[in-house]
């Protein structure tokens, strides 16, 4: 039986001023799915997830989540609906605790309000507690739990990168947008990052990642998308974009010669 993609993107486009950043980017997400998305620097990956997260409005094309064209909403409804997204440095609330920084990204927590009109106190106590205990739980899973009083701002990069994971852990999204999360990390840390993705699409989070360590996308990803000059131009495994002429010429040949 076909399923339905999760996430598809058709023709997509975005212009700033003359230059053409993204052009007619076509790409399928199925339900599930952990997908590699690489390219060279300035092929249009990190443009491509601001479009299709809500953060750029695009020029031109289709973007389909769950059933839904999204191209024109903010990046709010976007998230609201199940797409979240990572940037290629961790963003965190700097003075707030690691533990509010948890119980804002769980799932609910934005209408708080609306609760508070519908439930009495008890209820409402009950809802914050259960918050809590899943927080607890996911910062010993990220070992975070020891600074969990500490202002988020203090941490060390690595630390904000786990926390970033712990609060799309926290916030049950459907699928995620994960834009270079090995990057800047100790290789120690790195191990723990992958396992954290690995774990995300386990519970059954679908996963689009951008990330320049092929060795990481090739454990990862069963599938992988090439970007180059805004386009894809090739989809499968690392194994056989190891033998695509278009590709080595676009990327892997530039890889190879660092």
């Amino acid at each position: 039986m076909m399923v339905s993609p999760l996430l598809e993107v058709v023709g997509l486009r975005k212009n700033f001023g003359g230059v053409q950043a993204v052009d007619e980017l076509n790409l399928i997400v199925a339900p599930g799915e952990l997908v590699g998305l690489i390219g060279p620097n300035g092929a249009g990956k990190s443009t491509a997830l601001d479009l299709i997260s809500g953060f750029r409005r695009c020029t031109g094309g289709t973007i389909r989540f769950a059933g839904n064209e999204i191209q024109d909403w903010p990046a709010y409804r976007v998230s609201d609906s199940g797409l979240m997204r990572t940037f290629q440095s961790p963003r965190e609330w700097a003075r707030l605790t690691v533990m509010e920084n948890m119980l804002i990204a769980a799932k609910g927590s934005g209408h708080i309000g609306a609760l508070k009109s519908l439930f009495s106190r008890r209820e409402i106590a009950e809802f914050e507690r259960r918050g809590r205990d899943e927080a607890r739980a996911f910062l010993r899973r990220f070992e975070l739990f020891q600074v969990r009083d500490e202002f988020a701002g203090n941490l060390s990069g690595g630390q904000k990168r786990l926390l970033e994971f712990a609060r799309i852990s926290m916030a049950k999204p459907r699928m995620v947008l994960l834009d270079e999360p090995l990057a800047g990390v100790n290789p120690v840390l790195q191990e723990k990052i992958l396992e954290a993705i690995l774990d995300l699409n386990r519970d059954g989070v679908t996963v689009l990642l951008i990330e320049h360590n092929l060795s990481w996308v090739e454990k990862a990803c069963a599938r992988v998308v090439v970007m180059a000059l805004g386009r894809d131009i090739a989809t499968g495994t690392m194994g056989e974009h190891r033998a695509d002429r278009a590709v080595i010429d676009a990327y892997l040949g530039e890889v190879a010669a660092k």
